[in-house]
C-alpha cells in the first residue's frame, strides 16, 4: 500500500538574494584552521648553533635533518636543545688538527661517527632512504675543510647537503 506525499512538507525555496550561511561557515572554519597549522610549523626548525654565520637572502625554508657544526676547533654534532638550554655545540667529532693535515683529504673519524650513526638508526628501525646533512659552517672557516667534509660525507652515502645561513633583510627595507 503506498502512501500518499506530505503535503506540508514541501521545498519552500529560499527568498531571492538570501543565503544560507551554514555552508559558508563552514568553509570560514575550515580555512581558519589551515591558516593556524601552517603558521605553526613555519615557525624557526633551525637555529642557529654560532653566531658567526655567513648572510644571505636565501628564501628556502629549512628540514630538520642530521646537523653538524663546524668552527675554526673542529667539527661537532649540534646539541639537542632544551627548554634551559639554548642551541648550541655537541660532541666533537672531528678535531681542528685533523681538517688541518693537508696531507690527507679524507676524515676517518668523521666517516666512523657516520657509520655508527646509520648503524644506530638502523637497529632503531629508522628506514632513512634519503641521506641529507645540515653544516652550520662559521664564516672563518677555511674552505679544504667544507670540502673535506662534504667528501667524506659523500663517502657515507650522504648525497644532499644544505647550509645554515643568517637571513637578512630584503633591499627594499622590509624585514
Amino acid at each position: 500500500m503506498a502512501f500518499a506525499p506530505s503535503k506540508r512538507r514541501r521545498f519552500i525555496p529560499l527568498e531571492p538574494g538570501r543565503a544560507s550561511l551554514t555552508p559558508m561557515m563552514d568553509m570560514m572554519t575550515i580555512i581558519l584552521l589551515f591558516v593556524l597549522k601552517t603558521y605553526s610549523v613555519t615557525g624557526a626548525l633551525l637555529t642557529p648553533a654560532i653566531s658567526d654565520l655567513p648572510v644571505s637572502d636565501s628564501r628556502a625554508v629549512p628540514r630538520r635533518t642530521l646537523s653538524l657544526v663546524l668552527t675554526a676547533e673542529g667539527l661537532f654534532e649540534e646539541a639537542q636543545v632544551t627548554s634551559d638550554q639554548g642551541p648550541g655545540l655537541g660532541r666533537r667529532i672531528v678535531s681542528a688538527n685533523e681538517f688541518a693535515n693537508e696531507a690527507s683529504v679524507s676524515l676517518p673519524s668523521l666517516e666512523t661517527w657516520l657509520a655508527d650513526r646509520k648503524e644506530l638508526e638502523r637497529s632503531l628501525g629508522k628506514m632513512v632512504t634519503s641521506r641529507e646533512l645540515t653544516v652550520q659552517a662559521a664564516r672563518g672557516v677555511p674552505y679544504s675543510w667544507v670540502l673535506k667534509l662534504i667528501n667524506a660525507a659523500t663517502l657515507s652515502n650522504y648525497d644532499v647537503f644544505e647550509f645554515v645561513v643568517l637571513k637578512t633583510a630584503p633591499a627594499g627595507g622590509g624585514q
